[in-house]
């Protein structure tokens, strides 16, 4: 049992250290303006089912350079989900969403749904998690030393309400994040001039419209090799499964 232990540990490490050095080579070809070797190396890295902000962020760069600019849209939103509070992402993703062919503005939300909005993606559905079982062990620990100390004091018992009022709020907001990843997934269309068919079947389907590459789109369902859309519009359509790729 303890060589098999060891034997898993050090298989751990050697995988570790190729995917180390298959990012430095990949920075390193990005570096030497390489973009197209650079994208190959980082997603061997993704292939391998190695989730990193970073690794993402350097990957839509990869593409942004390329002239790939859904693909880097994509990535950069892959980023974004794994590194919320990365400032950079957000300002490269800006740069890029502004190479859409006819970019769709949304009017601004209201204050406060904007407000909560950014609160809830400034960190990720673990991090949530994490602030709230903090919190509620705060809550519980001033609790009982409340009962152990006897410490009755107001100040306490409402540090106490406080903590236990947070800690419903966050689990508010966590489970919000739950039910929005759960019940939508969105995808970027990473080709340009994608026709969209009001059907999974080309032959037998209406062209509806063309959609540009790098738009935001919410998946709805598969079927064989055709996937269904909805456009920020409301409008349905079904497209090749190729042209996109899922957040």
């Amino acid at each position: 049992m303890k060589r098999l232990i060891f034997i898993l540990v050090i298989s751990s490490h050697s995988f570790a250290d190729q995917i180390i050095e298959k990012f430095q080579a990949a920075n390193s070809r990005y570096n030497d303006s390489d973009y197209i070797g650079a994208i190959q190396l980082y997603e061997q890295i993704v292939s391998e089912k190695w989730q990193s902000g970073y690794l993402y962020y350097n990957l839509g760069n990869s593409y942004f350079r390329a002239g790939m600019i859904g693909q880097s849209i994509w990535a950069y939103n892959k980023a974004l989900k794994l590194s919320p509070r990365f400032d950079n992402i957000k300002y490269n993703l800006e740069i890029a969403n502004t190479k859409i062919k006819d970019r769709v503005t949304l009017p601004p939300e209201f204050f406060f749904v904007d407000f909560y909005i950014k609160l809830k993606n400034y960190y990720t559905f673990f991090e949530w998690l994490f602030l709230c079982g903090l919190v509620v062990f705060l809550g519980a620990g001033f609790f009982m030393l409340s009962k152990v100390l006897i410490l009755n004091s107001n100040v306490v018992r409402r540090l106490v309400l406080i903590l236990l009022f947070s800690a419903f709020i966050l689990h508010l907001i966590a489970f919000d994040i739950f039910l929005e990843d759960s019940k939508e997934t969105h995808g970027i269309i990473i080709f340009d001039d994608v026709h969209a068919f009001s059907g999974p079947f080309q032959g037998e389907s209406t062209r509806l419209f063309t959609i540009n590459e790098g738009t935001r789109v919410s998946v709805l369902q598969n079927q064989g090799s055709w996937v269904e859309i909805v456009l920020l519009s409301g409008e349905k359509a079904w497209i090749p499964i190729e042209k996109i790729k899922v957040i």
